[in-house]
């Protein structure tokens, strides 16, 4: 079983590494070390979150099913009450057939989308642009209002881990895994 820090506080100040105090690192090497150490001690962290769940879950089975049981007998109780409700009220007209019990009156609109979407056309109303499908479509369809033009956008290797020995020197760096 993985353990779990007793004091929160202590704990957070041990992990928090760039907090207001602490500037990140200026260089590609150092700063590309820091991020690949975080990412370790994050997923330890997720490890350490998961055992712990898991075996409070395994303690707790009891309590789990229990919970999950009086979730499904609420749910079929309110809606029954909700139905018994209507019922009352399509039979009396009473809005408010007993205490903590009322009626609402919704409006609930039915028609046909491509007729609407027709009416919305002619009457140049309630449109809204697909964005996704129309900028997919302008990169194989380009039109003459559209400009496309290239931006960098960095990337990060998901496993760091790997290319550290071909890419890091030690006197690049100067952050320190705690």
């Amino acid at each position: 079983m993985n353990t779990i820090p007793q004091n929160a506080r202590e704990d957070k100040a041990r992990i928090s590494l760039y907090g207001e105090t602490q500037a990140l690192p200026e260089t590609l090497a150092s700063l590309t070390a820091a991020v690949a150490s975080l990412r370790r001690q994050k997923t330890k962290a997720d490890e350490d979150v998961a055992a712990a769940r898991e075996d409070w879950e395994q303690q707790n089975v009891l309590l789990l099913e229990r919970q999950k049981l009086y979730g499904e007998d609420l749910a079929r109780a309110e809606q029954r009450l909700r139905h018994l409700t209507i019922e009352e009220y399509a039979r009396t007209g009473n809005k408010h057939p007993a205490p903590g019990l009322g009626i609402q009156l919704v409006t609930r609109l039915e028609y046909d989308v491509k007729e609407a979407f027709g009416w919305a056309i002619q009457h140049v109303l309630c449109l809204q642009l697909d964005k996704k499908a129309f900028e997919k479509l302008v990169k194989v369809a380009p039109l003459p209002f559209v400009e496309a033009r290239e931006e960098a956008q960095a990337t990060i290797a998901e496993d760091l881990e790997n290319i550290r020995p071909a890419y890091w020197k030690e006197e690049d760096g100067e952050y320190n895994e705690h």
